[in-house]
């Protein structure tokens, strides 16, 4: 029993968990080594890796647009409260714990005090790491790295693949029932 938070979820919050993702259809074969592929090399369960994003949903958010085979990008979420914590104390010890910013590196034509910027939101205030935030380590390093591997493998299916950490199922069902929310 959870001594904080809620002790239940609801059952739109169930279906949001336990919906068939919509690639599922046509992919469930790579997706299952997919996850695999994820669990083992973040030493996470298997169940602890889950799809978001538009092959969850068939539609991208932003876009509005249906999900394209080797357009659109396959995002997948992993949520696991011990890889979230040793994410958030890589990025705390590689910036003397927050108090020297030059490790976060700049992204997307973004300085790299934006950058900080959105980690801290991302992390503190949403409950998720994205790796192409954090500051340069070896954790951030290492999830880069298998998304990049992955994709590479995938090209055909997906234009690229990410890795975002959530710090539990709360976190991921708030993100997937507002997904317009950056």
């Amino acid at each position: 029993m959870r001594l904080y938070g809620r002790e239940q979820f609801t059952k739109e919050d169930i279906f949001a968990l336990s919906t068939e993702p919509y690639v599922h259809r046509d992919f469930r074969d790579h997706l299952f080594d997919i996850y695999d592929e994820v669990s083992r090399a973040l030493h996470v369960p298997a169940r602890a890796v889950m799809l978001t994003g538009s092959a969850f949903t068939g539609k991208s958010f932003v876009e509005g647009r249906p999900f394209a085979v080797g357009e659109s990008d396959l995002d997948l979420a992993v949520i696991d409260r011990d890889l979230f914590r040793e994410l958030l104390l890589c990025s705390a010890r590689a910036t003397k714990y927050f108090r020297d910013q030059t490790s976060f590196l700049p992204h997307s034509s973004r300085p790299a005090s934006e950058v900080y910027k959105s980690f801290r939101s991302y992390a503190f205030n949403r409950g998720i790491v994205r790796p192409d935030l954090m500051p340069d380590c070896d954790a951030r390093n290492n999830i880069l790295s298998v998304s990049s591997d992955l994709s590479n493998k995938y090209i055909t299916i997906f234009s690229k693949i990410s890795i975002s950490v959530y710090g539990d199922e709360e976190y991921f069902i708030a993100k997937i029932k507002n997904p317009g929310a950056a």
